[in-house]
């Protein structure tokens, strides 16, 4: 069994026996392939479909949550410090909600 967290709408952290494995949403756009054309002469569904892609493995779950508060202000679009420490602390937040249900704790950048 392994575990699976929605830590924000863009990632969730899953695990397997040797790590904890942080995922990232993504749209897959079938029209956009290589064979697109082949698929839709035999009626494939040209509708975008959500995935999910292994972005890091981490040890430990302080860890993966770091590496999501990273990867989430790193893709931010923020233009001024400001905006760079209201992102962390709405992602800290999320993560704080997902990974602590009695807000017992913090998730702090190293």
């Amino acid at each position: 069994m392994s575990i699976d967290i929605h830590v924000t709408d863009d990632y969730r952290i899953t695990s397997d026996a040797h790590n904890y494995i942080v995922l990232e949403r993504y749209t897959a756009d079938p029209t956009k392939a290589p064979d697109w054309p082949k698929r839709a002469a035999k009626g494939a569904d040209p509708t975008p479909k959500e995935r999910w892609r292994e972005v890091k493995y981490c040890a430990t779950i302080p860890q993966a949550a770091r590496q999501i508060l990273d990867l989430s202000v790193r893709q931010s679009d923020a233009t001024s410090l400001a905006e760079v420490v209201a992102k962390m602390e709405a992602v800290r937040d999320d993560i704080d909600r997902s990974l602590s249900p009695t807000d017992t704790g913090k998730i702090t950048p190293s």
